[in-house]
């Protein structure tokens, strides 16, 4: 029985204004989730989401900008070694981007957990309003020589 890997990948929902600029920031890249700027109770503003689809396919966060893409049909192959390549550069130049319109701050989660229901790795992009950097954190899994302890 061969071990499958499982991505799940997690988004505050942070306000933004502007929500035009916003839209067309994120139509720039092929981002992987897709993002999307829905409208907010505030006028003005919207709230950056997931655009979901019906059985959406998970992949690791990644961004490359959608002119880098092979033009015409979808490669999908030739897309996935772009996301590898490019991607995490990707991903940090569209958050920054996206920091002069931020209300609050946008946090992205991932983790990836192997089919026996070990967890493998997880990192968590946070970008605050205005902010110049993204703050990248990152947790490897444990191997068999460590644990995690309780303290109680």
């Amino acid at each position: 029985m061969s071990v499958r890997y499982y991505i799940h990948v997690g988004m505050n929902r942070p306000t933004v204004n502007m929500p035009e600029a916003v839209q067309g920031i994120l139509e720039q890249y092929d981002v992987r989730p897709a993002l999307q700027v829905v409208p907010a109770n505030e006028a003005g503003t919207g709230v950056l989401d997931f655009r979901e689809y019906v059985d959406m396919l998970v992949k690791w966060p990644s961004a490359v900008q959608a002119d880098q893409l092979p033009a015409g049909a979808d490669d999908e192959e030739q897309s996935d070694a772009l996301h590898k390549e490019r991607g995490q550069q990707g991903l940090n130049d569209l958050l920054l981007a996206l920091a002069p319109y931020l209300k609050t701050p946008l946090i992205i989660q991932a983790a990836t957990f192997s089919s026996g229901g070990e967890f493998d790795a997880a990192e968590e992009w946070t970008v605050r309003p205005g902010a110049t950097e993204v703050e990248v954190k990152e947790i490897a899994g444990m191997d068999d020589e460590h644990s995690i302890v309780e303290m109680g």
